[in-house]
């Protein structure tokens, strides 16, 4: 590869500078890298493609073609701004499944008008409904990533021999979004469905997890929000249906700074862990090994387990970790009896400000567009569907939640990445009365 010469660099210097400035034009701030020149190619304005290691802007309102895995080196940024669509051109195998390999910033800048699209064509759709076509976001040792009102789907695929993931515990396992380094994670406002496992996998990263839908995750295994040790942030008026394990799970190793501190407050969790065998996994909500943190006004709705808080050898933080104004629904004697369970080395305890009975059919959250009473376990209804979520005036979820829980939330964010965070709201769910909680 030739050398830039010196009037080269300084035109990429020009247009490098003319793309981030029009990033920076909207109302929302980011934390973005400076570039450096000698590392990626600035996208091409005029083509349709993307792969390769590449850097920039993307055009808005264009649908891209994305036939190999797209890198963003350290140091560097690519923008896709409002009303993109990134058809990734994957068949399922190990030979044709693209993937993003971040190690810098990668921005897909979606709006609630002019959502953003990474997906693929129509006849992928078909022949793999539950995902598996293309790879997903790898976020090894990426510096920035900051998903918005954005739709990524039918992830899971082999990842090809560019691979660049450290760890053995994850290699050769394929997520919608992987972060495993010092990470600023913001993902709001999006739908994360049709994966082959995780929806997020998450270490050592500060998070905004805000307003996002998750729902068919995981074929074999997998679930929507997992957390692993290091992790320290907000996740809150979610949508998360039908995760094939936990809905959301935190877990942690022990000492700081390797500890996961957690708040999961207001989100909607419905009918997860079915698909997983073993009898100990599947909660709504999951806190494991020397985790901490607070769990406050969920819906835990038609889950395996309700609240699954380990103790013994995989004790969680006893003494940082509170939970409480969550409302749990079963509709049949196995899930109303299994919101606390007694499993052995299994701790959670119901709390005097939550809404629960052993009786089955008691509590139904009164959802507008969804009966409770008719869900049937691994039978999904999904949002895609057209299902309406939000509650009914009468919902006995109204106004029975806490709105001042000292910690939450916790703003682990600097303010230049971005995050747009809720705070708590006295009714329970990811969609409150007054309107501030989830867009979907």
């Amino acid at each position: 590869m030739k050398r830039n010469n010196a009037a080269p660099v300084l035109l990429v210097l020009v247009v490098l500078a003319t793309l981030l400035q029009a990033c920076f034009k909207k109302a929302e701030k980011y934390n973005l890298a400076p570039a450096v020149i000698a590392q990626g190619n600035v996208v091409d304005s005029n083509n349709d493609t993307i792969q390769g290691t590449i850097k920039g802007r993307l055009r808005a309102n264009t649908t891209y073609y994305m036939p190999a895995d797209v890198f963003v080196n350290q140091g560097d940024s690519l923008v896709i701004p409002a009303g993109d669509t990134i058809i990734v051109l994957g068949n399922g195998t190990p030979l044709r499944a693209p993937s993003f390999f971040i190690n810098g910033t990668l921005i897909s800048n979606g709006t609630k008008a002019q959502p953003n699209w990474i997906t693929v064509t129509d006849a992928m759709k078909s022949s793999f409904p539950n995902g598996g076509v293309w790879g997903g976001i790898a976020g090894d040792s990426a510096q920035n990533i900051i998903v918005k009102w954005t739709h990524i789907e039918y992830t899971g695929a082999p990842w090809q021999a560019n691979d660049q993931t450290p760890s053995a515990s994850i290699s050769g396992t394929h997520y919608a979004i992987v972060s495993l380094s010092p990470t600023n994670l913001v993902v709001e406002d999006s739908w994360i469905s049709h994966t082959q496992d995780d929806g997020c996998y998450i270490r050592n990263a500060k998070v905004s997890i805000m307003r996002n839908t998750y729902e068919a995750i995981g074929t074999t295994k997998g679930i929507p929000i997992n957390i692993k040790y290091g992790t320290r942030g907000d996740i809150a008026y979610n949508v998360v249906i039908a995760g094939f394990n936990s809905g959301i799970k935190s877990q942690s190793l022990s000492g700081a700074p390797s500890q996961s501190i957690i708040n999961i407050y207001n989100n909607t969790v419905i009918n997860c862990g079915f698909l997983d065998p073993n009898y100990t996994l599947g909660g709504g909500i999951s806190f494991e090994k020397l985790v901490a943190g607070k769990a406050y006004n969920n819906l835990i709705i038609e889950n395996k387990i309700g609240l699954r808080i380990l103790g013994g050898s995989s004790i969680v933080d006893t003494a940082n970790l509170r939970y409480g104004n969550n409302l749990y629904y079963g509709n049949t004697a196995a899930i109303a009896t299994n919101f606390f369970p007694t499993y052995a080395g299994f701790i959670a305890q119901p709390q005097p400000s939550d809404i629960y009975s052993n009786v089955a059919g008691d509590n139904d959250p009164q959802f507008i567009g969804l009966d409770a009473t008719q869900i049937v376990p691994e039978v999904y209804p999904l949002t895609s569907n057209g299902l309406d979520l939000h509650l009914k005036p009468s919902s006995p979820a109204i106004g029975k939640g806490s709105a001042n829980i000292s910690g939450i939330p916790m703003n682990s964010l600097p303010a230049a990445a971005g995050a747009h965070i809720t705070s708590p709201n006295v009714d329970l769910g990811a969609y409150p009365s007054d309107g501030s909680g989830n867009q979907h």
